[in-house]
Formats: structure tokens, sequence, C-alpha cells
């Protein structure tokens, strides 16, 4: 008996081109551009007494304060501009204290709540000096306030809106901290000095939005630079006076000490990667980068995501930069254990031109005489169940062991790395080590590039006897699959995400018309499973 249920064959399924060959060409990247797991969001909170304030830093674009709060100790109120964020107008915190809160509109402060019996009775409020000095000397977004008669009626004002138990309550307070809506234009404003404003009728609380809103206005929304500073939040429990924040003197602090973790997939192998985040700068810290960059003259830690090959393997345009000790991931949850049949390698520029010239950290290869026998090596460790195993392969990025000079090298092609030696493999680890070493360990920098890495499935091509009777269609699939098989020859239907996740099952007399529905449009792994072997096939959904 033949059950016809809607799914697809890929004709490209893991067993028929039996090999999976991680080129790097399918994730999107620029002309000369490089991932490196930048790009996310670090959400963080920081705290003062019973308030916690929350931030948000973007690492795109070189790294900035995208919303919340800050804290800062600066005491400028003299220069104008964006590169002056961080400092309150009153050139110091409240009561000359040190520590104060610099805000962005539409921050939220949380309290203890209000289970707690908390409610802020009230805080102390300044303009930033960017903000105040864009209001009185204009600049070239922003107008000066009364424009040139000094009549313009502009104003720039808190709004205050207060949550309780997650609902907005119906009141709020307006705070201006900015005026030059008076008839007597003696009477205009811009506040320097910290402002008590009270917030006792907004009752109990559990959180607080503080929103600005200006006369000057554009196409792209308010004109007036949105920051403002808070100082001292009296609550019913405590005082929020930040003065618990550790900084160094002349200092702020816009985003915590975070790592953000992604992982590149390319075909069935997954790269991970980390960056970090903190105070002292934002840099790529572990894991692997995918690259376009072909710049092999530049030395320096400026150039680090470029092979010193000049383009990818085969004249591709993307490949993969490693760190040392990088780990390279191949799901096998559902997948069947493959071989690690090999990958091409060479050197990065920054290590090449490291080695070749010398720089303020590391030797010139070969010495002043250039027989001194230095040499950088990549050691291919493999694991399997998370175990690592005995056997491991060697490469040599660079030797300068030769006894004849002329035999010395530094990788400047992509060589294939034969890794069938390693066997059957879940995971590989790529060590380097280096003959210049100092007191924090190695010299030379520890990077090299890496491309077509390829994981063999063709030791399972048999398990292809168990497709013989089944048919699977359409391709790509949108709404539903189905699938034409006997009932003894298939048992189970389950489909998976890349990773491996499980994202549904059925037995196979349920499985006439698979719903897709609520899954994505991407590429999935469908599993079928027999009474013995079981076979993956990919599918795409559109």
């Amino acid at each position: 008996m033949k059950k016809l249920i809607t799914i697809l064959f890929i004709s490209q399924s893991i067993y028929m081109q039996a090999q999976s060959v991680s080129t790097f060409e399918k994730l999107q990247l620029p002309p000369g551009g490089y991932l490196n797991a930048s790009g996310e969001a670090v959400k963080s909170n920081f705290s003062s007494g019973n308030i916690r304030l929350p931030n948000i830093y973007e690492t795109e674009y070189g790294g900035y304060w995208s919303a919340g709060w800050a804290y800062s100790n600066l005491k400028n109120d003299t220069v104008g501009g964006y590169t002056n964020l961080y400092s309150s107008f009153a050139a110091a915190g409240h009561q000359a204290s040190v520590n104060y809160a610099v805000g962005q509109g539409g921050s939220i402060l949380y309290t203890a709540g209000a289970d707690a019996g908390d409610s802020i009775k009230g805080l102390y409020v300044t303009n930033s000096t960017y903000a105040a000095l864009s209001m009185k000397n204009g600049d070239a977004f922003a107008k000066k306030f009364g424009g040139q008669t000094g009549n313009d009626p502009d104003y720039f004002a808190l709004v205050f809106k207060a949550w309780k138990n997650g609902t907005l309550k119906n009141d709020s307070i307006v705070f201006y901290l900015a005026d030059f809506r008076f008839a007597n234009n003696a009477l205009d404003y811009i506040i320097k000095n910290w402002t008590y404003v009270d917030l006792r009728a907004l009752g109990k609380i559990d959180s607080l939005r503080m929103q600005l809103i200006s006369s000057d206005t554009g196409f792209f929304g308010m004109n007036t630079p949105s920051f403002f500073c808070v100082d001292d939040i009296i609550t019913t429990l405590d005082t929020a006076d930040f003065e618990n924040l550790p900084l160094v003197t002349g200092s702020y602090q816009n985003k915590s000490n975070a790592v953000l973790r992604k992982s590149y997939q390319s075909e069935l192998a997954f790269f991970p990667s980390t960056y970090t985040v903190s105070e002292y700068g934002d840099y790529w810290s572990s894991g692997f980068a995918i690259s376009s960059v072909f710049d092999t003259v530049t030395p320096g830690y400026g150039n680090l995501y470029t092979s010193f090959a000049g383009l990818g393997a085969d004249s591709s345009i993307q490949y993969a930069i490693s760190q040392n000790r990088s780990r390279v991931l191949i799901p096998t949850n559902i997948l069947p254990i493959p071989h690690a049949k090999g990958m091409y390698v060479t050197n990065t520029t920054y290590a090449a031109l490291s080695m070749k010239f010398g720089d303020a950290f590391a030797k010139k290869f070969g010495g002043p005489s250039g027989n001194d026998p230095d040499y950088l090596l990549l050691t291919v460790k493999a694991f399997l169940g998370g175990t690592q195993k005995a056997d491991s392969v060697n490469f040599y990025l660079a030797d300068f062991r030769n006894a004849d000079n002329s035999k010395d090298y530094i990788l400047n092609t992509w060589k294939w790395l034969n890794l069938t030696p390693l066997g059957l493999v879940d995971s590989l680890e790529f060590i380097l080590s280096s003959s210049d070493n100092g007191a924090f360990g190695m010299n030379t920098p520890a990077f090299f590039a890496l491309d077509n890495l390829t994981i063999d499935f063709s030791n399972l091509v048999n398990e292809l006897q168990l497709l013989q009777a089944v048919k699977i269609y359409p391709n790509p699939a949108t709404e539903k699959l189905f699938i034409d098989a006997s009932d003894d020859l298939i048992h189970a239907v389950s489909l998976h995400d890349l990773s491996g996740r499980q994202l549904l099952e059925k037995s196979f007399n349920q499985a006439s018309e698979i719903s897709l529905q609520g899954i994505p449009a991407g590429l999935y792994l469908l599993k079928l499973q027999g009474e013995e072997k079981s076979v993956v096939k990919k599918i795409m959904i559109k």
C-alpha cells in the first residue's frame, strides 16, 4: 500500500552529493568586508540603589550607544557637539558629586516595584552640554533657540510617564529643560543647574519613561539633541546617586563588559565566533571571522581579515579567518557522523608580514642571519562525542628549519590539507604554535585563513537504497510536503533546521499532508526513519 504525502526531495541530498563543502560564498558580505560576530546589540543594565537603568550599545560601524542610559563623571560645559555627549551642563553631579546618569529620549528606569511599596518622590535633572550648547548657539542640525530675533517660542521638555504592573498610568509630568515661550525674552532660559522635579503625583510605580519633546523638529523628528542628565533619584526606599558605579576620573561608561557569541554556517558546518564589548575597546576575541578582504601588502593588526593568497581558494571571493584554538562544529544529532576530508589553508596577511619583516611584538623569521629555525605550525585535532581523538594532523604555515635557507617559506598560496587520517569527527580544533614565544605566549600573530572545508559522507551512500521506492515533492515546498512510500519502508518523518533542532515529527501513517504552516523560508533537513536505517534529505521551503 502506498500513501501520498506532500514533501520534496532535493536532488542534491547529503548522500547524493556525498560531501558538504564549506565555501563561505553564501554568507552575505559587501565587497572587501568581513563578519566577526559584531553587529549585535549589547543589552545591559546598571543599578544604583533600587533603581535599574537599561542600556543598549550597538557594535556596528565602530560601536555606539544607541538607547537607554550611560553614566559619567565628565565636567566639560564648554565644548559643543556630539563628541561631548556625556557631560552635564552643570559641570558635575548634583551638589558637586562625582557621578551622574545621562539619558536618551525614551529611556526607561525601573524601581523595586509597586508591590514593594516603592514610588519615586523626585529626582534632579539638568541639560547635557551637547543639548544645551546646541540650543544656545545652534549647530548643523538644530536651530538656535529663540531664532535670530530671540522671539521664537522654542522649548525643550522632559515628559515623565509612569507604569504600574505593566500598565501605563494616566498621570504624567512635564518639566521644561529650556523655555523660550515668554513674552519677555529676559525670562527665557536653558537649564544649567541641577533642578529638582517632584514626582510624588505619579504614586506607586514600577517603571518610568522619560520622553523628550522639542519645538525644533524636522523631517526625521526632533532636531534638538535628545539627551539629558539625571542624579539623586529619591524613592520611598532609598536614593540612587550613582556614586557606587566605578569610573576612572574624567570618563564615562556607555556599555557593559559583554560577550557576543554567534555561529556562521556554511553548508553543514558551524563556525562559532565571539566578539567582546568592554570599556577598554571592542574586539573579535575568539573563533572565526568570514572575509572578502584582499589586502596583501598592509602589515599590522588593522589588516587582520585578509588571506595572504589575495583571494579565497580557487579564486573564490569569501573565506574564513581562524584564531588560535578555534573549533568548527558538525551537528550529528540527526546527521550521520562524517569523515573530515580536508580543507585549503594559507596565512593571513597580518601573520605573514609579521613573520617576513618582524614587528613591535614578533621577530623576523630566520633572524638577522636568516638561519634561525623558526616555524608557524597548524595542528588540527579531532573530536568525537565530546572526546578528543588520539589522531591529529600537522601543517607548517611557515618553516625556516631547513639547512638550505632557499627552502625556507612563508605560505602565500592556498594549500590542500588532507584530514582523512582523523576518521569520523563531529568537531575539529585548530591549534597554532610558533618558535617565537615570550612571557605571554606566542609572539607570532595567531591567525590563519581557511576555505573549502570538506566533510565526507561517502561511507554512507549505501543508505540510498532506503530511498529507492520513495518520492518526496514539491521542491521548493510552500505550505505542505508530500511523500510517496510504502508503509513498511518508512516509519517516521521529522523536519529539522540546519543546526539539528527538531521542528516537527510524525509517524509515517500520519504523515499524509505535513503542514509547513509557521515555518520560515529556508533550507531544512528531512529525516526519513526506516526499520534499521534512516536518511536525511535537504528540502527547501519558500
